[in-house]
């Protein structure tokens, strides 16, 4: 699959990668399309924000929609070819926003360890996610 990675700063690559392995409970889905955020074109034009530095590949991109194009075992709700939106970020389940169990402001959870975790993991520049 296609996969955009920030390696450093003005340094944006187009990689072919291994599609994701499914896993139980587990979605694949094809990116239809994805949003360019602010964060990321500051870590295109600095390789960092803040002081977040890009320390490893960086796939940027923080919301997508697309198509399930498989389901892991024990997936309940969704179907194949259902056409889905992303928010890849992770709350942490401890600041008042988690708690109020309101996913819709999962973006805005408190935690700067829920920031940190999205930071190191992937977003949605992927041709599958």
């Amino acid at each position: 699959m296609l996969q955009c990675s920030i390696h450093g700063a003005e340094d944006l690559r187009i990689e072919n990668v291994p599609c994701p392995q499914l896993g139980p409970g587990q979605a694949l889905v094809k990116i239809g399309a994805a949003g360019i955020y602010g964060s990321d074109m500051h870590y295109y034009r600095h390789g960092q924000i803040g002081k977040f530095k890009i320390r490893e590949p960086l796939i940027p991109g923080h919301k997508a929609s697309g198509v399930i194009a498989a389901l892991g075992s024990n997936v309940e709700n969704l179907e194949d070819g259902q056409q889905v939106a992303i928010n890849p970020s992770h709350p942490c389940g401890k600041c008042s926003r988690c708690r109020e169990e309101r996913k819709n402001f999962v973006t805005v959870c408190f935690s700067l360890e829920a920031q940190v975790f999205f930071l190191m993991h992937k977003g949605c520049f992927g041709s599958i996610f």
